[in-house]
């Protein structure tokens, strides 16, 4: 099952990774669309997504952002949800309940239909209220088991910006929950390093600049013996430490990250497997 989730009203952050992350729990495949793109490309990837999709979510945070277009236009938002209508898929919207009035207003079906919108007043709220509308249109029972989780390491640094998103992809795509460790609360960071490992099943860490932190993070995991997924850029493979040598270190260009997704794939299918034994 795959699930369109609208980011024109929330863009790339927290919002949008929570409805990811609802999608992963419940077992169903999230898919978006960049909004950064001119309007006309913009909807054009938008409804070739929806067209393929079996359920809509649309997440409003701020009726007055990137979902008004221009004076006198529709927003994408209004135009995704009249697509997925049509298309006769079931639609869930959820709105921050500071912006419900304005909603209702502006969308005039949602004003004779309140019980379409759901409220949210914060970000863990979305993430519940979101898994609970997929399970109801689903007919999924709520006992489903937790999607394992998968700790990145990575340093913090512009150039693992592209790695980053490409990592946050590919464990969507293989239904899989990622996280850093700074988005673990926790009073310090030694109880945040202890916090994310209790969570994680998997942890991937990229130690092509032998980042200290990363290099101490990894083999804190080693200690505890998770199953361990260690990338590197090909160019760096000269200078990685003997004692690390002994392990499978998945390599790639940082200008062709994506020629690595196969093997990570299967690597983080095989580490999945063996986390549920």
């Amino acid at each position: 099952m795959r699930v369109f989730v609208s980011g024109a009203a929330i863009g790339p952050g927290e919002y949008r990774q929570a409805a990811f992350d609802a999608c992963v729990q419940v077992g169903v495949i999230p898919i978006a669309t960049d909004y950064r793109a001119a309007r006309s490309e913009i909807l054009h990837a938008a409804y070739g997504a929806i067209d393929e999709a079996d359920i809509y979510i649309a997440v409003v945070r701020e009726l007055h952002d990137a979902a008004h277009p221009g004076e006198g236009c529709q927003s994408f938002t209004e135009m995704e949800y009249e697509r997925a209508d049509k298309k006769g898929i079931p639609c869930l919207v959820f709105v921050r309940a500071q912006e419900r009035g304005e909603l209702l207003s502006r969308f005039k079906r949602f004003e004779r239909q309140p019980s379409l919108v759901t409220e949210f007043r914060s970000v863990d709220e979305l993430r519940a209220q979101i898994t609970a509308a997929l399970f109801a249109v689903l007919g999924a029972p709520s006992t489903k088991e937790e999607a394992k989780s998968v700790l990145l390491l990575l340093p913090r640094n512009w150039r693992s910006e592209n790695l980053r998103h490409f990592l946050s992809d590919t464990l969507v795509q293989a239904g899989v929950v990622g996280y850093l460790l700074d988005e673990v609360a926790g009073s310090v960071r030694t109880n945040l390093l202890t916090d994310a490992m209790d969570r994680a099943d998997i942890v991937i860490a990229d130690i092509t600049d032998r980042n200290p932190n990363v290099m101490y993070e990894l083999g804190h995991a080693h200690c505890l013996r998770k199953p361990t997924i260690i990338l590197a850029e090909s160019t760096s493979m000269d200078s990685i430490p003997s004692d690390l040598c002994g392990n499978d270190i998945l390599t790639y260009d940082r200008g062709n990250i994506g020629s690595i997704q196969r093997p990570l794939a299967r690597f983080l299918q095989e580490h999945t497997r063996r986390a549920a034994r």
